[in-house]
């Protein structure tokens, strides 16, 4: 189901879970507190959707990430497989529920690299490297882009992406979890902010980007990127 059809089919769903929840209530309170929900979900906006702006641990780099990553993931393994990447400072997982009941897991990483040391290397060029050896044969090219600020300014990032085979964490729906082989997209967002490179990687299973909503949310988390005055 496309989040198009979700968000027209919300206020139907809603209704319902109300009138289970008011069984027995009048219908006085059952219309109110329905009116006050739509209300709500009429007033959210993106940036409501997300956490407050929070620091990355170990820098001055402040971002706000989605409210529908809230888990870090438990084991060094899904914290950084497949991306060896330099200076990460955090891993965010999420999970898709799949026709099959099962759930597979996708990933958000963050990235900072101080550049204002003599002989700092470039973050970009190692991780382009990094990319060409996950998937050979496969040209890494950058593109700028412009992502949308929370003060509706815009800041210019360069991305890449690129796709191939990869393991994602999936859990069946016993309660089995192991590491699954399926296409996935790599996708990242990379922008010097003053003295320090912030580098955003998401690494999605290609048949779930579009409930990740991955067009939407990889360019609105990096508009919110900032560098805390002083540094």
């Amino acid at each position: 189901m496309s989040r198009l059809l979700a968000n027209r089919c919300l206020p139907a769903a809603l209704a319902l879970l109300l009138a289970a929840a008011c069984w027995g209530c009048g219908a006085g309170e059952y219309k109110k507190r329905l009116d006050d929900r739509v209300r709500e979900i009429g007033q959210e906006t993106p940036l409501s959707r997300m956490h407050a702006a929070m620091e990355i641990p170990g820098t001055p780099v402040m971002i706000r990430i989605p409210k529908f990553f809230e888990e870090v993931p438990p084991d060094a393994r899904r914290a950084k497989w497949p991306l060896d990447l330099a200076d990460l400072k955090l891993t965010y997982e999420g999970f898709v529920a799949d026709s099959d009941e099962g759930k597979v897991a996708y990933y958000c990483y963050l990235a900072v690299t101080e550049m204002s040391h003599a002989g700092a290397r470039d973050p970009n060029r190692a991780l382009r490297n990094r990319l060409m050896d996950l998937f050979p044969g496969t040209a890494v090219q950058w593109e700028d882009i412009h992502c949308k600020t929370p003060d509706g300014r815009a800041t210019k990032w360069q991305r890449s992406q690129t796709a191939g085979e990869l393991e994602f964490y999936y859990t069946d729906k016993d309660g089995k979890a192991e590491p699954r082989r399926m296409q996935g997209t790599i996708e990242v967002y990379s922008r010097r902010e003053g003295d320090f490179m912030v580098i955003i990687v998401w690494r999605v299973p290609s048949h779930v980007k579009d409930h990740v909503d991955l067009q939407e949310w990889a360019p609105r988390m990096a508009g919110t990127v900032t560098v805390k005055a002083g540094n």
